[in-house]
């Protein structure tokens, strides 16, 4: 904002993230979080543009208080879908780093561990899975984070050792994507996060996402159709895996329309955002593109 400013320049802000949350998670007094809330709602009514990843995160920063016009790009992926034989020996490659010796249905997830993300959720219900619907799976937890010897803790409390694996952050990209196309089933229940990029990644190899209904990042994904629905509670999300592990048709169906509905490039993003700073800065200063 102060080079803007010295430079006189428009400036382009992006909003992406829960700050009351955040804030919340260190200042236990409501009056100076609010205070930090306006310092950072005054920093975006200062900027000349504002962009957020879809319409529920607008909401959430006109919910801090911004009265001013918010432009929506979604988040993309720079993943090329796979062709059929990519995707087969990329999710070879990950079911030998798994030990698998067969194809037993695969659940991942992929991002921070922290209970915020309603991690917690996805553990309780896979002990559900696993003793009320006595299904057998393999679960794929992709990450680091704070909260990540807690969880470790509670999968081995409930007895889920066998069947979940921690494989840490993995900075090696191919890797990474190997274990997306081993995956048939992309769980991300978070309540926290506005737009998920590993919801993206997962629909480039047409993995179908669970997310809870209302939150910010299950926006665009419509129950059993590009995707799948919950209510935030362990036992609705050990209810629709069960019954997605059922119909498998319906599962591979989800994905194909997750793919085609969900995935987006970065190059597409970037094309639109190209066209949306050449119109700040033509009303600047008369800038035409080329």
């Amino acid at each position: 904002r102060r080079i803007a400013r010295i430079r006189g320049i428009p400036l382009a802000a992006t909003f992406h993230s829960k700050y009351r949350e955040d804030i919340s998670r260190h200042v236990h007094t409501k009056v100076i979080a609010d205070m930090i809330l306006e310092h950072i709602v005054r920093y975006y009514e200062s900027a000349s543009m504002v962009f957020a990843p879809n319409q529920g995160t607008a909401e959430v920063l006109r919910e801090y208080g911004f009265k001013g016009t918010i432009e929506v790009v979604p988040n993309g992926t720079e993943i090329i879908p796979p062709s059929k034989a990519e995707h087969d020996t990329q999710a070879e490659a990950a079911r030998s780093r798994l030990g698998m010796q067969d194809h037993r249905f695969t659940m991942l997830f992929v991002g921070q561990h922290r209970w915020e993300k309603n991690t917690r959720l996805i553990i309780e219900a896979l002990s559900l899975l696993s003793k009320q619907y006595g299904k057998q799976f393999v679960m794929v937890f992709i990450g680091t984070g704070p909260d990540a010897g807690e969880m470790k803790h509670l999968v081995r409390k409930l007895q889920l050792s066998s069947q979940v694996q921690f494989l840490g952050q993995i900075t090696e990209r191919k890797i990474l994507l190997s274990f997306y196309a081993a995956a048939d089933l992309f769980l991300f229940p978070s309540l926290y996060d506005n737009a998920s990029i590993a919801v993206r990644e997962a629909s480039a190899y047409g993995v179908p996402s669970v997310l809870v209904e209302g939150s910010t990042t299950a926006e665009g994904v419509k129950d059993f159709e590009n995707g799948f629905l919950i209510k935030n509670s362990a036992p609705a999300c050990a209810e629709k895996i069960a019954l997605i592990m059922e119909n498998p048709e319906m599962l591979i169906m989800a994905g194909r329309r997750a793919q085609e509905s969900l995935y987006i490039h970065w190059e597409q993003v970037a094309d639109e955002l190209f066209l949306r700073y050449s119109a700040l800065l033509s009303r600047y200063n008369g800038f035409t593109p080329p």
